[in-house]
């Protein structure tokens, strides 16, 4: 019976230059992973990656294989990390290296918005406004439909663990931004036409 895929997801993020492809795709063929699916995106300078990987049949520990992307990004200036397609991504919010800003840069290149995530029950009406028009501002560049289902939890901070019941799962409170977002988020106005110029 063949072995039930294992999937990693592995971001990379940073400021672009020469070898980043090549250096993380020759370090999972080196452990025996097989790339999946692949997307990037280039925003000014900055690069942004995301790689879905089946390590079922890598010929290396998950630790090792994080170990050896993580001296990479050094060696390239970029960050890198992997974790599990689903738990990996709890744990990684739960030690702090998933942050809502980097959920954000993820959904420019993967996904179709920010879903089911749990903010504290005290985040300003204005810091969620500014959250959702992050995404719309995504949307329109990437001229793809964007969604956005974040959760503020009544008593709870971040760090907290919540459990949403059902088939909903549980997750991780993800903290939000120290600054105000609200002259921005009530600046109104309108997005001028122009901005669907800005898409490459």
């Amino acid at each position: 019976m063949p072995k039930k895929e294992e999937h990693i997801v592995v971001t990379v993020m940073g400021q672009d230059r020469v070898g980043i492809v090549a250096g993380v795709s020759t370090i999972l063929a080196q452990s025996g992973a097989n790339i999946l699916d692949m997307t990037s995106t280039k925003m000014r300078d900055m690069f942004v990656m995301i790689i879905l990987a089946d390590i079922s049949k890598s010929k290396m520990e998950l630790k090792a294989l994080q170990d050896k992307l993580r001296n990479k990004g050094k060696e390239l200036g970029v960050h890198i990390s992997a974790q599990h397609e689903d738990s990996g991504m709890v744990d990684a919010a739960r030690a702090g290296s998933l942050s809502l800003e980097k959920l954000e840069a993820m959904t420019s290149v993967c996904s179709s918005g920010l879903d089911m995530i749990p903010l504290p029950g005290d985040t300003p009406e204005e810091t969620i406004a500014a959250i959702i028009m992050d995404e719309m501002a995504i949307g329109i560049i990437n001229n793809k439909p964007v969604g956005v289902r974040i959760i503020p939890v009544p008593g709870r901070k971040a760090g907290d663990h919540v459990k949403f019941g059902g088939l909903l799962g549980s997750s991780i409170v993800m903290p939000v931004s120290k600054f105000s977002s609200k002259t921005f988020a009530r600046r109104g106005g309108q997005i001028p036409s122009p901005s669907a110029s800005l898409r490459g």
